[in-house]
């Protein structure tokens, strides 16, 4: 299940809700709203970038790809919102950080965040595991080219237990974590990946307080 089934676990209202309270487009809402007839006549531009991304959409039909895709913008916005709450200065870092739907053409690798920490500008890799995977494996598994992306980039990566409500911090400034490379993982389509290990204890509770500790023990 993805983002926008499991966005709840997170956001303080609904997904529709907190996409109109941060301002969202109307064919955001649209898609959120699942009006995919809407969306093809009055917003064809968006609903050809729709159809470009073929790719990004694995087994899920082009509509839950785009409902996923603006529900993990908005929970990226809330955990922006958490971050400037723990004290951050944070800048939007991502392609998509205007909130448009692009053409697969243009799609990104490039951070969600840009924090500033130390006194320097950190980039910020967020992602959230809605199925409880983490807690149950122990560990985080990452695709090979975002893996190596965090290393180059001398990146932090917050990683959010959305049913546990608990988060990690991995820092990749200096090295990067211990990991266990995996030449062929089944739920990447089984290209290459690494296994990271998250024991329960690195985890700590998700609140912005808590948070700003764990920022400034780093």
């Amino acid at each position: 299940m993805g983002a926008f089934q499991n966005a709840g676990l997170l956001l303080p209202q609904s997904v529709q809700n907190m996409a109109e309270e941060y301002g969202y487009e109307e064919d955001n809402l649209l898609i959120l709203a699942g009006d995919e007839g809407r969306l093809r006549r009055e917003y064809p531009e968006t609903y050809r970038n729709l159809l470009s991304c073929g790719h990004q959409k694995d087994g899920r039909s082009y509509l839950e790809y785009a409902q996923d895709l603006v529900a993990s913008w908005v929970v990226e916005d809330y955990f922006r919102q958490m971050l400037l709450d723990a004290g951050c200065e944070i800048t939007a870092a991502g392609a998509d950080r205007e909130r448009r739907l692009l053409p697969n053409i243009r799609v990104s690798a490039s951070s969600d965040f840009r924090i500033r920490l130390d006194g320097r500008e950190i980039p910020v890799e967020f992602m959230c595991d809605y199925t409880g995977y983490w807690a149950r494996s122990g560990k985080i598994d990452l695709r090979d080219s975002k893996f190596e992306k965090l290393k180059r980039e001398g990146a932090l990566f917050l990683g959010v237990d959305a049913k546990g409500g608990r988060a990690i911090l991995l820092d990749f400034r200096r090295e990067a974590p211990e990991a266990v490379y995996i030449p062929s993982h089944r739920p990447y389509g089984f290209k290459p990946a690494y296994s990271i290990p998250c024991p329960k204890e690195n985890f700590f509770p998700l609140s912005p307080q808590r948070l700003a500790q764990e920022l400034a023990a780093r």
